[in-house]
């Protein structure tokens, strides 16, 4: 019996999967990958807070190649997003000029009049 009086094969003929899949499925291991994944979410978490949410994805793979933990950037880019991590975007420069429309009035244009 599987759960709540089902039978594998009845839930795997309803779901439309192999029963051979679902059986390879529940034996499965942790794959090389998702072993190396897993040790790589907490130094590149510790890179990310320890750079104050300022270093994205070729940032932190940089710094672990650095450490000597090669990894890619999509790699990388791909765990911070399953993490929920999101680099903090620099707002985008706009340049502080003088206020033109104040009501102190303005000094005269002295090379137009002349005066040097």
């Amino acid at each position: 019996m599987f759960t709540e009086g089902f039978t594998a094969s009845r839930v795997c003929d309803l779901l439309n999967v192999s029963r051979s899949g679902f059986y390879a499925w529940r034996k499965a291991e942790e794959s090389f990958r998702e072993k190396n994944d897993r040790e790589l979410v907490p130094v590149i978490r510790e890179v990310f807070w320890y750079h104050r949410r300022r270093y994205g994805a070729r940032r932190i793979a940089f710094e672990l190649t650095e450490r000597g933990l090669g990894c890619g950037v999509a790699r990388v880019a791909r765990l911070l997003k399953t993490q929920g991590l999101q680099a903090i975007q620099p707002k985008s420069y706009k340049p502080r000029t003088t206020e033109s429309r104040h009501r102190l009035g303005y000094n005269q244009n002295l090379l137009a009049i002349g005066v040097a």
